[in-house]
């Protein structure tokens, strides 16, 4: 009888720990792709097209009253500082403010990088800084297939709660703009 109690109290001790170890995996697992869905997600603004600007989208965050987020481009002469050496290859990396309306999109610059491929910052100017005069200002523009105009998208789908559809068609002006003030 005693072989018997221990046969049991020992299958049970180990579907305890069974059990204790899928809950641990699960948590782990679970965790991993909590840090992978903060991490960057680029999405091109025209995927056929190799050197077409990218947004972050999982970098657009409530600002003022709209959204700001990263976009990053190729590096051109206009961009780069007197007597700043920088790689081939190397990146834009440009953090702009959107305020999504019906028919257009206010953009305001807020900061830029130049990136190297190493991942090195080669060179940082803020909104109001002395180099910032070579990025534009910004002001209105229309929608169509630019940065703003997926930022915009983005957000409004995150605020309903559906998968960003990209490009839109020209005709879906209303899903450019946002119904919330905060993202899930």
């Amino acid at each position: 009888m005693s072989r018997d109690i221990s046969f049991r109290f020992n299958k049970r001790h180990a579907e305890a720990c069974a059990v204790i170890l899928i809950l641990a995996l699960a948590l782990v697992s679970g965790c991993a792709g909590a840090n992978d869905a903060r991490g960057p997600d680029w999405r091109s603004i025209e995927p056929e097209m190799k050197s077409a600007p990218l947004v972050d989208i999982a970098s657009i965050e409530p600002h003022q009253n709209g959204w700001a987020a990263w976009t990053q481009s190729p590096v051109f002469g206009r961009d780069i500082p007197a007597g700043l050496e920088v790689p081939p290859d190397s990146r834009k990396w440009v953090r702009m403010h959107v305020d999504c309306r019906a028919d257009s999109v206010d953009v305001e610059f807020l900061q830029a990088r130049l990136i190297a491929p190493s991942g090195t910052v080669l060179h940082e100017v803020k909104k109001g800084e002395p180099d910032a005069d070579r990025y534009p200002r910004g002001g209105l523009i229309s929608y169509g297939i630019s940065p703003p105009a997926l930022i915009c998208a983005a957000a409004a789908a995150r605020c309903a709660d559906k998968p960003l559809i990209w490009p839109l068609p020209s005709d879906e002006k209303s899903s450019f703009v946002p119904a919330c003030k905060s993202l899930k």
